[in-house]
């Protein structure tokens, strides 16, 4: 087994093969993915990012983003949605996806030309511990209320993106015919994980999340406002060809 190597490209290119691979990884580690969802899902994002492994090249892993503008305050706020995000279980703690993800929300940093920010909606509490491994401010968190202008921001987004299922009040998105949930043994929360303040506060704000509900999230995408981890994950050196070595990231 090598390592994952991650590359950036645009949904449209995307071949029949990978679509096909895309959604099979969904199935083994999802319930309820509907391909005729999933497709329409994938065919409405802008970016994908694929992760090969770097000695065979098959597809271990991938997630997509897509971007759209709304209006907060008479201010226009540029959103960095993420869709879909899947890795194989055998790749669970290689850094392919975290770098990848790290490089991408960091150009746009550099190119918007208005606030920015990673808009995430959250079924699992390893989705939602990327925001305090990765950004200095994001919200919702434990250890402080939500400011209204991010607050309106975070409702602004979900209204737009999910004008029917979200629940402002909660916080939280949720759907009434089954949607796509984690199977079960994926990424459950035991006892030491509760020990995570970041962990306890997911489950206590998402408690139905095993069922499908998303909690969403927002966080400024500044370089003010990343974290050394997260420069770190950006600035890495990538090589398709690098053998299973030590990470010095």
């Amino acid at each position: 087994m090598g390592k994952l190597f991650g590359r950036t490209i645009s949904q449209k290119t995307l071949s029949r093969v990978e679509v096909s691979a895309m959604h099979s990884l969904m199935t083994r580690y999802y319930d309820n993915v509907d391909e005729a969802i999933f497709q329409k899902d994938l065919m409405e994002k802008d970016q994908v990012i694929l992760l090969e492994d770097n000695q065979t090249g098959q597809l271990k892993g991938f997630s997509t983003f897509m971007s759209f503008d709304v209006s907060v305050d008479c201010q226009s706020v540029r959103a960095i949605f993420s869709g879909d995000t899947i890795v194989e279980r055998e790749y669970w703690g290689d850094f392919g996806l975290l770098r990848s993800f790290c490089r991408y929300l960091n150009h746009v940093a550099n190119t918007s030309n208005i606030p920015a920010y990673w808009f995430l909606i959250c079924k699992g509490y390893k989705t939602y511990r990327y925001l305090p491994l990765n950004f200095n401010q994001f919200y919702p968190r434990y250890d402080m209320a939500t400011p209204q202008y991010e607050q309106s921001i975070l409702d602004a987004l979900a209204f737009h993106k999910y004008p029917s299922e979200y629940d402002a009040q909660k916080g939280i998105i949720g759907f009434s015919s089954p949607s796509e949930c984690l199977k079960e043994g994926v990424a459950e929360i035991t006892d030491a994980r509760l020990s995570n303040p970041h962990v306890k506060f997911f489950l206590e704000r998402n408690p139905n999340h095993q069922s499908g509900d998303e909690l969403v999230c927002v966080a400024r995408l500044s370089h003010g406002n990343f974290t050394k981890a997260f420069y770190r994950s950006a600035l890495h050196k990538e090589d398709r060809h690098e053998k299973n070595c030590p990470d010095t990231g």
